[in-house]
């Protein structure tokens, strides 16, 4: 299980530039109301859940890790890890639910008027959730040397 941990630092970059991208241009589909930019987000939407998927679950396994191995665990690393666990799982729960709800839209030709702003202000709150995810995963990283070889005392 520790190879699936050393892939999270690697994995976690894209989903959230993809997610990032994404919703920008999204906003901006919903601004200019663009039915081919409402297709191309779908795509990065989709591109990025996969990827998300693959970072929390290697971020699971890059938790356990840390915590079993790393030398001398405070009670503050221990806090920081779990806040990071609980924001990474809010997003992904979020996004999941959303890209449900985007791609029923986009099937349905459902994204009028009052569904954009509705799905704009969803996606300013998720917007929250993945800079919140990143600074946590951030804090861990150079605050602490998670995932580094200093932390674990090698």
């Amino acid at each position: 299980m520790e190879f699936l941990s050393s892939l999270h630092p690697v994995s976690v970059h894209f989903p959230i530039a993809l997610i990032t991208v994404y919703t920008l241009g999204e906003i901006f589909a919903i601004v200019k109301n663009e039915q081919t930019y409402y297709s191309f987000t779908l795509i990065l939407l989709l591109s990025g859940m996969i990827g998300a998927v693959m970072s929390v679950l290697t971020g699971n396994q890059a938790m356990h890790f840390l915590l079993e191995n790393a030398n001398n665990v405070s009670t503050e690393l221990e806090g920081l890890v779990e806040s990071h666990e609980s924001y990474a799982n809010y997003f992904l729960w979020f996004y999941l639910f959303f890209t449900v709800l985007r791609v029923y839209l986009q099937i349905s030709k459902k994204i009028f008027f009052k569904i954009r702003y509705i799905l704009m202000i969803l996606l300013i709150f998720g917007a929250f959730l993945t800079y919140e995810t990143g600074r946590l995963g951030g804090l861990l990283v150079h605050k602490f040397g998670a995932g580094t070889e200093l932390i674990l005392g090698n």
